[in-house]
């Protein structure tokens, strides 16, 4: 029994309900496996929880504008907008049907 939860180790706090159970359901009570799905599942909600927390306090911190302005410097950045107008042919006509011309991308 020692051996399986050695070798489970910290995955198996990431472990489901169904896994913890095919582990452990021939070495110990069934007690014991349902006792151990409900710590694991409270773990885990309380590591998540501490997670998020911390991290939203760590990002609270973060001046995000000096941060982008930091990555930014140094670059130039340029916008190449085209925009051309040409008359409509006639509906009907073979000519509406050929005046569709591809996009170009940049150059």
């Amino acid at each position: 029994m020692v051996r399986r939860a050695a070798t489970i180790g910290f995955g198996g706090f990431f472990l489901t309900e169904e896994a913890i159970r095919r582990a452990f359901a021939e070495v110990v009570p069934q007690e014991w496996v349902q006792f151990f799905v409900r710590q694991n599942e409270e773990m885990r909600r309380e590591l998540l929880d501490r997670m998020v927390r911390e991290f939203g306090e760590w990002l609270r911190g973060v001046d995000i504008t000096s941060l982008a302005r930091s990555m930014l410097e140094g670059f130039d950045f340029s916008l190449r907008i085209e925009l051309s107008a040409h008359p409509r042919p006639p509906e009907g006509t073979k000519k509406a049907a050929e005046s569709v011309s591809p996009v170009r991308k940049g150059r």
